[in-house]
């Protein structure tokens, strides 16, 4: 199989500005895509990835579904999904459509409120995905 770079981020760069990238972030300050990494890491030996969410819109997880769709170097897909939407399952129903979906990410690191994970709403998503077990 080679090597899998388990934890990737890849952008189009037009979507990745509403979420923070800025040109101060040189040389990331472009679209990245799977065929880029691919070129970079192929004299290391490897073969495939793991792109994990790159922002938290639905907008960005479509970019990162359409370059995974498009790319065999993509294994699997981890998109973000907001635990407190009130139609998590609904979104987790659809994420599970896609061949490559392996799980869900949403990042608190960095979070303006320091006790996010206390929050009901966060308990009933995390909740929500162990009735699901290893079906997310």
């Amino acid at each position: 199989l080679g090597i899998v770079d388990t934890h990737c981020h890849m952008w189009r760069i037009e979507l990745a500005r509403q979420t923070g990238l800025t040109p101060e972030f040189k040389p990331w300050f472009r679209t990245f895509v799977p065929q880029d990494l691919a070129e970079a890491s192929r004299e290391i030996g490897v073969k495939m990835c793991v792109l994990i969410e790159a922002g938290s819109t639905a907008e960005e997880n479509g970019a990162m579904e359409q370059m995974a769709a498009s790319s065999e170097f993509t294994a699997a897909i981890v998109p973000y999904v907001d635990l407190e939407n009130p139609k998590l399952v609904e979104e987790l129903d659809k994420w599970q459509e896609n061949p490559k979906f392996r799980g869900i990410r949403m990042g608190f690191e960095g979070h303006p409120d320091r006790d996010i994970l206390a929050r009901p709403t966060i308990i009933e998503g995390l909740g929500t995905l162990a009735r699901r077990g290893g079906d997310l």
